[in-house]
């Protein structure tokens, strides 16, 4: 067994951490290597009670007898790794309601998921960043307090079992999908249609889309920032992972995570088919969405380089009919003082304005050209 940091005792609190108040949280941290748990206490010791545990069965009994609202977790430990302390407490009805967050040097998905399966709540890769750890440390405690708030509402209150919907009934979910998310142009909305959906399958589920103006998360529930983290990852992918009753699956731009599919083979196959379709079409809309916004942001662009060259054409206009007025001024001066002959000067004056006329009708036919791109630019912006 490793040596633990003078400053650490075994079965104790960490002794420099700030006074316990009804307030502050307490985070347990796991780790065998001293260096670790030292960084991760200073980080975290002015703001959280803080408790150790050099190994994972040492953390199976302060949990049990310390409760602490947050378990930070090294996953690479000797005789218990993190995952199965993980899973025994998460199988422990005294500890299951604890957050755990894995810290990691490993940040594959393959890993989140592993820790996804285990009953992490977030993940933290190594280097830990203090910032980032202090701030999935907050966000760790204040979702347990949100979840232990909505149980004892739920206790309080009491919950109605889902109904069990007919076959038609599925259908018409789907078919109502469609109407929906073919009438919207907004990608918040069909976040909204999509998760109403699923619901109404009597499911619940986060679902995730990819949106060019930042991502749009619509859950049922509370969701973990390991389970935000994973469908992000795998979005694209085209991926369906699926583990016992929990089933992820996405597309180019949509991923849906369900926690609990229907127990019965029949209607788990089922559902699973109905959620691909919504999936598969929420992600054309999605597209279609993405697609107006573009062509309305190009047309906002081509209307504004339009007016900037009707600009710039009335500035050289102006500025061309300044110069042939300066340059007929000069020329009636140098008249003066070239001695021509009145016959002379008519036809050189002739010459200079029939030179000007040609100018300034290929001038007015690129404005004319200019202005037949007005009625495409509003019939572009009245489809779009």
């Amino acid at each position: 067994m490793n040596a633990q940091p003078p400053e650490i005792s075994a079965n104790e609190s960490f002794k420099h951490a700030s006074p316990v108040s009804t307030a502050q949280a307490t985070v347990l941290i796991v780790d065998d290597s001293p260096i670790d748990i030292s960084f991760l206490v200073s980080g975290l010791a002015d703001n959280f009670a803080i408790i150790v545990a050099n190994n994972g069965l040492m953390a199976l009994e302060l949990a049990q007898e310390r409760q602490p609202d947050v378990i930070l977790m090294d996953v690479s430990m000797p005789e218990l790794d993190g995952y199965e302390c993980c899973r025994q407490l998460k199988q422990l009805e005294s500890t299951q309601h604890i957050e755990v967050i894995f810290v990691s040097a490993h940040n594959s998905v393959e890993e989140k998921i592993k820790g996804y399966d285990a009953g992490g709540s977030d993940y933290v890769g190594k280097p830990v960043i203090p910032d980032e750890l202090q701030q999935k440390v907050r966000v760790a405690v204040e979702h347990k307090r949100q979840r232990e708030q909505y149980l004892r509402t739920a206790r309080h209150t009491g919950t109605a079992p889902l109904n069990q919907l007919t076959t038609a009934e599925e259908q018409s979910v789907l078919v109502e999908f469609m109407k929906a998310g073919s009438r919207t142009g907004s990608a918040s909305e069909l976040g909204e249609y999509l998760l109403k959906a699923i619901e109404s399958l009597g499911l619940a589920a986060c679902s995730y889309l990819n949106f060019s103006k930042g991502e749009i998360i619509r859950a049922t529930e509370r969701v973990t920032p390991l389970e935000t983290d994973l469908l992000a990852q795998i979005i694209g992918s085209k991926r369906v992972l699926e583990d016992d009753r929990r089933l992820m699956i996405a597309c180019d731009q949509v991923a849906v995570l369900i926690r609990e599919m229907p127990e019965e083979k029949e209607s788990a196959g089922r559902f699973r088919t109905h959620l691909e379709t919504l999936i598969q079409e929420a992600g054309h809309f999605l597209q279609m969405i993405e697609n107006r916004t573009q062509l309305a942001g190009l047309m906002s662009d081509m209307q504004n380089s339009i007016l900037e060259v009707n600009q710039e054409q009335e500035r050289i206009e102006k500025q061309s009919q300044d110069l042939f007025d300066t340059l007929l001024s000069d020329i009636h001066t140098a008249f003066d003082d070239w001695g021509l002959m009145e016959s002379q000067e008519k036809q050189l004056l002739s010459l200079i304005h029939q030179s000007m006329t040609n100018m300034q009708q290929c001038y007015e036919s690129g404005t004319n050209k200019d202005e037949t791109l007005r009625p495409v630019l509003d019939r572009l912006i009245a489809m779009s």
